[in-house]
């Protein structure tokens, strides 16, 4: 009997459709997410994998339409609601903050003060000199709310951008479009954001080795609000788990962890901290750490890049790479989780899609990242290449 492999759905396929059309926007905290977490823990059972699940509080945050002067709004994410007319101070620059007082007005700022999102409040792997004077600027002042005027965020497609998307930083804010209308000297503001106390967990899924070497296999599985978030991240969690499956019954000469990290969307980051602290309780760091995010777009090749690797491995690496046609050497990214890793000289990998920059970072966090910009035979290609990869070692 003939058999038609277009029609048959693969298991990347499959956990893919799962995330993104059954259950789609996965954002820290929700129900979706806790939802997602159970699909994946039920696979895991499925295949006789060692299951951790480590608990973690955070914040689940809603909005309503919301206005200023009569003109919408986007609440900022996890921002505390504010209504009211204030009277409005105007910056643009890091010299306007240090100088102006604004202590219960209205605090509108726009120009270079909001070229670029910062990083949220003491944020544990990266937190610019300049972002944390921002900050403590703004909690030192006490403005009675916030309005970032901003454009095309640098690293997604969101325009406008929220300036803070950060539940501690405890003042009301909003964003809207540099071609807002003007502001009067007082307005109105009707800001609708609320956040209450939630709860998720990080899994970790193991398959004991014959040695103590580690690799760690993640791809994050949370998704920013209002997002099905297919290319960020169901992608990549397709196919860790589809890998995971290849090796539900292999004999392992080392042990591997696949970690679906559970925050990387989220300003608390409670999934990847959660699993530090207890990966770095005294055991060996990894051996290896492979990265898929950002995986599968229609238009691509998977893209391959290597971090901290000796010229020997990087040689083989680059042998695995030639030797696939869907694959090709990618630009090192650091806007992903083997980032932490990386940065502690641990060997890393990450996988996914050619025009990451020029194409991927234009879909994430916006409604149009869906199922229909995918191509399924990537993500298939890319569980080979991993098999192979290990295999290599």
């Amino acid at each position: 009997m003939n058999i038609d492999t277009d029609a048959v759905e693969t298991r990347a396929e499959e956990v893919c459709r799962t995330l993104c059309s059954s259950i789609g926007a996965r954002p820290v905290g929700t129900t979706a997410n806790n939802e997602a977490s159970s699909y994946l823990l039920s696979l895991a059972k499925q295949w006789n994998y060692d299951i951790t699940s480590l608990p973690f509080a955070c914040q689940e945050w809603r909005y309503e339409p919301s206005t200023l002067h009569r003109t919408p709004i986007h609440p900022g994410p996890f921002s505390p609601p504010l209504q009211g007319r204030f009277e409005v101070t105007v910056v643009e620059r890091l010299t306007d903050l240090r100088k102006k007082q604004f202590s219960n007005r209205l605090l509108l700022i726009r120009g270079e003060a909001a070229a670029e999102p910062l990083m949220p409040k003491d944020f544990p792997f990266y937190y610019p000199e300049e972002h944390k004077e921002i900050i403590e600027l703004l909690q030192a002042k006490r403005p009675a709310g916030i309005v970032a005027l901003t454009g095309q965020h640098p690293l997604c497609g969101l325009n406008p951008f929220p300036l803070f998307e950060d539940g501690n930083l405890g003042i009301p804010n909003a964003y809207a479009t540099e071609e807002a209308e003007p502001i009067p000297a007082q307005v109105e503001i009707d800001l609708r954001s609320q956040s209450h106390s939630s709860s998720g967990s990080q899994l970790v899924f193991t398959r004991r080795g014959a040695s103590h070497k580690r690799v760690v296999l993640c791809a994050h599985m949370d998704t920013k609000y209002d997002t099905p978030g297919a290319l960020d991240n169901a992608s990549g969690v397709a196919v860790l788990m589809a890998v995971m499956e290849q090796l539900k019954d292999a004999p392992l000469p080392f042990t591997v962890e696949f970690v679906p990290f559970n925050g990387e969307e989220y300003y608390g980051v409670p999934g990847q901290l959660s699993y530090l602290g207890v990966q770095g309780g005294g055991e060996q760091p990894p051996h290896l750490v492979i990265n898929i995010d950002g995986i599968g777009h229609r238009a691509s090749r998977n893209a391959i890049s290597l971090y901290n690797f000796e010229e020997a491995t990087t040689a083989r690496a680059r042998e695995l790479v030639e030797a696939d046609e869907s694959a090709e050497m990618g630009e090192p990214w650091i806007a992903g989780d083997h980032s932490m890793f990386a940065f502690q000289g641990i060997p890393c990998v990450a996988v996914t899609s050619s025009n990451l920059m020029e194409t991927v970072v234009g879909l994430t966090h916006t409604p149009a990242d869906t199922i229909e910009n995918l191509n399924f035979r990537l993500l298939d290609s890319a569980v080979g290449f991993i098999m192979k990869l290990l295999q290599g070692m």
